[in-house]
């Protein structure tokens, strides 16, 4: 499994290497430009995972957990900002009005300020999968990495947002 995380890890950034190039090419194409943002560390996200059995459970492998949580909510609530951009590109007519983006925007930008701060301080269990080690805020059914630990976490980044 973690040489097929590597070789995923491998892959993204070759995407990124693509992504980028067009976009240089393309500066006035907002949707492939958050895609790029997007993918800016994809590659570190599935490469973190891939070597995390390799470093062991520790300080370093938890922070680099850390920033692929802390990046994965930074960028996720762009996709909103994305998804009107592509629409608006497709002549859909809803997009071609101003409001969307603005309150796509408003949105991401409410999401990023609630969740990132969470993510960067929460509190992270270990979890394996086949050979796999990497850190979460709630350990699923099957992928405690000792007896007993499956569970563990509250498995949402406040502790007052109930699962």
């Amino acid at each position: 499994m973690s040489w097929a995380l590597l070789a995923l890890a491998v892959v993204d950034l070759a995407l990124l290497i693509w992504a980028a190039r067009h976009f240089a090419r393309r500066p006035d194409n907002l949707a492939l430009g958050l895609q790029t943002i997007l993918l800016l560390l994809l590659w570190f996200d599935a490469g973190t995972v891939a070597v995390g059995g390799w470093l062991g459970a520790g300080p370093l492998l938890e922070s680099l957990n850390r920033v692929r949580y802390g990046w994965f909510y930074l960028t996720m609530p762009l996709l909103l900002i994305g998804a009107v951009a592509l629409a608006r590109q497709a002549g859909f007519a809803w997009a071609v009005r101003r409001w969307p983006m603005i309150v796509a925007i408003a949105l991401a930008v409410v999401f990023i300020a609630l969740e990132v701060p969470r993510a960067l301080t929460a509190d992270y269990q270990t979890a394996c999968f086949a050979d796999t080690l990497r850190y979460v805020n709630r350990v699923p059914a099957g992928q405690a990495c000792a007896p007993g630990d499956e569970g563990l976490g509250t498995g949402a980044f406040s502790p007052a947002i109930p699962l």
